[in-house]
């Protein structure tokens, strides 16, 4: 057996065998097919905790930063994780309602609406959950609940940037009266407006000269007030495709305001 200590076997969880032994220097390794591992996590001269290759220390560390979250480190600087970094700062929004007739809007995310728990002062939505569920009166009916952001409003009309990932769709007919959705995003998404357009996306499916949206209009938000939407604004619109039933539904998001 490799090592100068015997060896403690510990099993998986698929009940294979692994040995973590003590070699010469004093150090406990992984054992692989009787041979010891190149991997350690070690303690250097300077008391940190670092990942040991072939002997060496290597620049990678895991460390607390100043907020108290574990992070990895290389070359003593701190990798951030953008979407960790901000996690303290994430709020939720929801939005229900029942008996809809016909096309109406919402703003689900309202930038300076202060009944929101987000930061106010902010003017960039970083979202990083959407979804929802929608249920029709008639089998028949079409319907579809979209995301959009306003990427430019006047007094006339708005263009709005479409979220195709995070719809609802009813847009069929048949005996399936319900849509579920859920869309959880790994790394965010940042929609950021600069410019009447995207600062980090490219975005193909934006609707420009939209008469019903404008500055002479109100909307209801999540908070239940009335209010006139805004660049950066992330809206919810309920369509009416074609029928002439109702929908109910509810729809909630996880974002951030920076």
């Amino acid at each position: 057996m490799p090592g100068d200590s015997p060896a403690i076997i510990v099993f998986d969880q698929n009940g294979n065998a692994i040995e973590v032994i003590q070699d010469s220097d004093g150090y406990y390794r992984l054992a692989v097919d009787s041979k010891i591992s190149g991997v350690d996590i070690i303690q250097d001269d300077s008391g940190d905790n670092r990942l040991a290759v072939d002997s060496s220390i290597s620049n990678i560390d895991i460390i607390q930063d100043s907020d108290g979250y574990d992070r990895l480190a290389t070359n003593n600087k701190v990798i951030e994780d953008p979407f960790s970094v901000d996690r303290d700062k994430l709020v939720a929004v929801n939005l229900g309602k029942s008996g809809i007739s016909t096309t109406t809007y919402y703003v689900l995310i309202d930038l300076d609406d202060a009944d929101y728990k987000h930061d106010i002062t902010g003017t960039d939505v970083i979202l990083s959950y959407a979804g929802g569920t929608a249920v029709k009166s008639k089998s028949t009916d079409k319907w579809k609940i979209e995301l959009m952001v306003v990427l430019f409003i006047d007094g006339t009309s708005a263009n709005l940037a479409v979220l195709p990932i995070t719809t609802v769709s009813l847009e069929y007919s048949g005996t399936f009266i319900q849509d579920r959705f859920v869309n959880i995003f790994p790394n965010v998404l940042n929609l950021t407006v600069f410019g009447g357009d995207f600062l980090y996306s490219t975005n193909g499916l934006s609707e420009s000269s939209v008469t019903a949206v404008n500055t002479g209009v109100t909307f209801e938000n999540a908070a239940g007030n009335n209010v006139i939407p805004a660049v950066g604004d992330v809206l919810l619109r309920v369509t009416l495709v074609d029928g002439n039933g109702t929908v109910d539904f509810t729809y909630g998001s996880q974002y951030w305001v920076e």
